[in-house]
């Protein structure tokens, strides 16, 4: 499984069980400073979910060395989940309030662990605080005209 099938996957996830009206995926213009999702997908009410994918279980290793899974605030979304091939990583390696989405071979994702809503119900519950999303927005411009569609339109359509 590649970097972008996990990536397009996420995208989707994000569409449709994440509730979000937008998700943008590789979007980094190389400005941004600090960690940046593979996936974000952005809806009503401040629903913001930032999603990082990890094709190898080295990548991931590697990555939660990282200060920003030690200071949570340092990193954006809301809603923060970790994409990954099936059984690559295991659930009681996720760090603290972040959530975990398979991907199996035949491209399907599946939420394995969500703790905004651990009983499957219709409202999540809160996450973290999301300021940094603002300021990426000020940085990337074509994620920021899109949010303004998105503000008029309720939904973009992206082919």
């Amino acid at each position: 499984m590649t970097y972008e099938d996990l990536v397009t996957s996420a995208c989707k996830w994000i569409l449709t069980e994440g509730s979000c009206a937008a998700a943008f995926k590789e979007f980094a213009d190389g400005e941004e400073t600090g960690p940046l999702p593979d996936v974000i997908g952005i809806g009503s009410f401040g629903r913001s979910i930032f999603l990082k994918a990890y094709v190898s279980r080295a990548d991931f290793e590697k990555d939660v060395q990282n200060n920003a899974w030690q200071t949570p605030g340092q990193e954006m979304g809301r809603y923060r989940f970790l994409c990954v091939p099936t059984d690559e990583i295991q659930e009681t390696e996720v760090p603290a309030n972040w959530g975990l989405i398979y991907v199996n071979e035949a491209r399907q994702p599946t939420c394995v662990l969500n703790p905004y809503n651990p009983n499957n119900g219709d409202f999540w519950r809160n996450g973290f605080e999301d300021h940094l999303l603002y300021d990426l927005l000020t940085q990337n411009e074509k994620l920021y005209a899109s949010c303004r569609r998105l503000r008029y339109k309720a939904v973009i359509h992206f082919q």
